[in-house]
């Protein structure tokens, strides 16, 4: 380092001492960090992912439910899906099933799955704060955040 005074220009020289309190200081650090990755990435990402694992199965389970009570609601009864054919004897020669009915009805009831699923998860999964802290006693606490899906 240079040092400029009025009289003279003169070199002060520092010595760069290797401190073994500053290495460990620096290494604990990073030692911590690593730590809290670590257990960020094994614990508290796993247990966000049953969570919301949980919360879209429940959501598609009730967004499937709902879409086939209304689809099967509209009028459908077993003679539209199912022909029962008979000889003259009253015995059941033959039974077919009508495909296009029931193909349209699966694609009826696929488009209002999506439809009830999505304005299910537009707000996001309601996951507690205190699920972020990897401790199950107290997962199911804390003011709630909203993940998007």
């Amino acid at each position: 380092m240079i040092e400029i005074t009025n009289e003279y220009v003169w070199y002060k020289n520092k010595k760069h001492r290797f401190s073994f309190k500053r290495f460990f200081c620096l290494f604990l650090i990073v030692g911590i960090l690593v730590g809290l990755f670590c257990y960020y990435k094994q614990i508290i990402c796993k247990q966000i992912t049953n969570i919301c694992y949980e919360y879209t199965y429940s959501f598609s389970l009730e967004s499937v439910n709902k879409a086939v009570l209304n689809s099967l609601s509209n009028q459908t009864n077993y003679n539209q899906l199912i022909n029962i054919e008979k000889n003259e004897l009253g015995d059941i020669v033959m039974i077919s099933a009508n495909s296009y009915k029931i193909n349209y009805l699966n694609k009826e009831i696929e488009i209002k799955t999506k439809e009830n699923l999505e304005l299910k998860l537009k707000d996001g999964i309601p996951i507690p704060l205190l699920s972020f802290t990897g401790l199950n006693i107290l997962s199911g606490y804390g003011k709630t955040v909203n993940l998007k899906v």
